[in-house]
């Protein structure tokens, strides 16, 4: 789950423009970034929660299928923001 959070959370990084590296060095947009690492870190959060359910309590996995798209849509809205 900590590797996953991490290539999560440098992914959107890299997709909302938090972090953008160029030629002339690594530039970074501190309000992306720090929305990032909430968004990644709030859905990471809720797929350890579901994890402690068994496989076939049907509400919580089905919950954790919808949960995938939370932060896609949440940092969809962050980039219409900015």
């Amino acid at each position: 789950m900590f590797l996953v959070t991490v290539f999560g959370m440098l992914l959107d990084t890299l997709t909302t423009k938090g972090v953008v590296i160029t030629g002339t060095g690594i530039h970074v947009n501190l309000t992306l970034l720090l929305e990032s690492i909430v968004r990644v870190g709030v859905t990471m959060f809720g797929y350890t929660m579901i994890l402690k359910y068994p496989k076939g309590h049907n509400t919580a996995w089905g919950l954790s299928s919808l949960l995938g798209l939370v932060p896609i849509l949440w940092a969809q809205a962050t980039l219409v923001k900015s």
